[in-house]
């Protein structure tokens, strides 16, 4: 039965794409041959009130860097459970996975891409009609400190990043009761899911600050392996384009 679902998942896996094959169930087992690269995801990256939630061009960027090498892709998805990602990079049941933040402990135990393969950001809107909130850059990354003076408006019981602990904070009940408050200037900033100001208000009547940027990269195992890590990162490095 066992050698049947091997066959089984391996044929589904190449009918499946050029680019790349998905773990179904958790049986698909590859032999670890340098044509293969098996890579582990959580998620694709957190739903961040800057961020497209359509991550598939992501994905695919990251597999046509392999396929350009001719090395076939495995995508193993977790449900958000990172520790057995890193359970399964530490005993090379995976080779790589996206995306994670550069530390100075992970540096240590894993190689990351040289370049990032996505830059999120988190920010903060308020209305260009609001003259106030200009004293605030665009461009750059406020302090506590710097956002003191100005109130914000959050749905109770949501999150609010800590930059914001010392603004004025309004709660409110829901999002229709936020943005009717906050286009009738009730508070400054509010600090939500970019979707939903599409629907209330035009982005061009919106004042940006961003309050957060982070980049993130694709990591590859180096504990066991560190030839075929290093291998695998630079036929990566060499062949990764993001698309515009």
């Amino acid at each position: 039965m066992r050698v049947f679902k091997f066959f089984l998942y391996s044929l589904i896996a190449l009918i499946l794409s050029p680019i790349y094959a998905v773990d179904l169930e958790g049986h698909f087992k590859l032999p670890e041959y340098n044509d293969f690269v098996r890579i582990g995801y959580a998620n694709f990256y957190p739903t961040l009130n800057d961020q497209d939630e359509a991550t598939t061009q992501i994905v695919n960027d990251v597999c046509k860097a392999f396929r350009k090498a001719h090395i076939y892709v495995v995508l193993s998805h977790y449900d958000e459970e990172w520790g057995h990602v890193i359970n399964d990079l530490q005993s090379r049941k995976l080779d790589a996975s996206i995306w994670w933040y550069k530390t100075p402990q992970r540096e240590k135990l894993y190689l990351f891409s040289d370049k990032p393969i996505i830059e999120v950001s988190s920010v903060i809107v308020g209305l260009q009609s609001n003259q106030k909130i200009k004293k605030l850059s665009t461009s750059t990354i406020p302090s506590n400190e710097d956002l003191k003076p100005y109130s914000i408006g959050y749905i109770d019981g949501f999150f609010t990043p800590s930059v914001t602990d010392d603004m004025k904070k309004v709660p409110v009940k829901n999002e229709s009761e936020l943005f009717e408050k906050f286009i009738s200037g009730e508070f400054d900033f509010i600090y939500t899911p970019k979707g939903s100001t599409a629907r209330y208000i035009n982005d061009d009547e919106l004042y940006t600050v961003y309050i957060n940027k982070s980049q993130g990269y694709i990591i590859f195992s180096n504990q066991k392996d560190p030839k075929r890590a290093s291998m695998l990162k630079s036929i990566f490095d060499y062949n990764f384009k993001p698309s515009k």
